[in-house]
């Protein structure tokens, strides 16, 4: 299917068929880091929180992360860790794991992408990221 905001249905007899309709918006409302500043070559935590909020129960596809990625990603984006967000009910919220490690000390900035392949047609498709700046000692 060309549009994936358009349905076929095809009537070949007597037939009840119901339509709903509504909207999809996934955002990152959250990110947080254990240890908040995280030591040069050693394992870090961030915990990120996925919310939809659109109007239907949406498959969120893939949150890929950087540890260290100052720059806006693009759709098909790989990051350095990416974990699968499954299904999310409208107005839901879901807090993902991922486990990073960053070598060098210094101001670093963390980015993750929901959606990050694109594969779920949003509302705003301009939403699906937030960064998170912090110090790695």
């Amino acid at each position: 299917m060309t549009n994936p905001l358009q349905c076929k249905v095809i009537l070949n007899g007597k037939k009840s068929v119901t339509a709903a309709f509504g909207t999809i918006d996934m955002i990152i409302t959250a990110i947080d880091l254990i240890p908040v500043s995280p030591v040069a070559n050693s394992a870090f935590t961030a915990k990120i929180t996925v919310k939809n909020q659109g109007t239907v129960t949406v498959n969120g596809g893939y949150l890929d992360v950087w540890a260290n990625q100052p720059t806006v990603q693009k759709c098909g984006a790989f990051g350095e860790q990416w974990i699968e967000i499954s299904s999310l009910a409208a107005g839901a919220t879901k807090t993902l794991t991922v486990n990073l490690r960053l070598s060098g000390a210094g101001a670093k900035t963390l980015r993750a992408f929901a959606d990050s392949w694109c594969q779920t047609p949003e509302s705003n498709e301009a939403n699906n990221q937030l960064t998170k700046t912090y110090m790695v000692k």
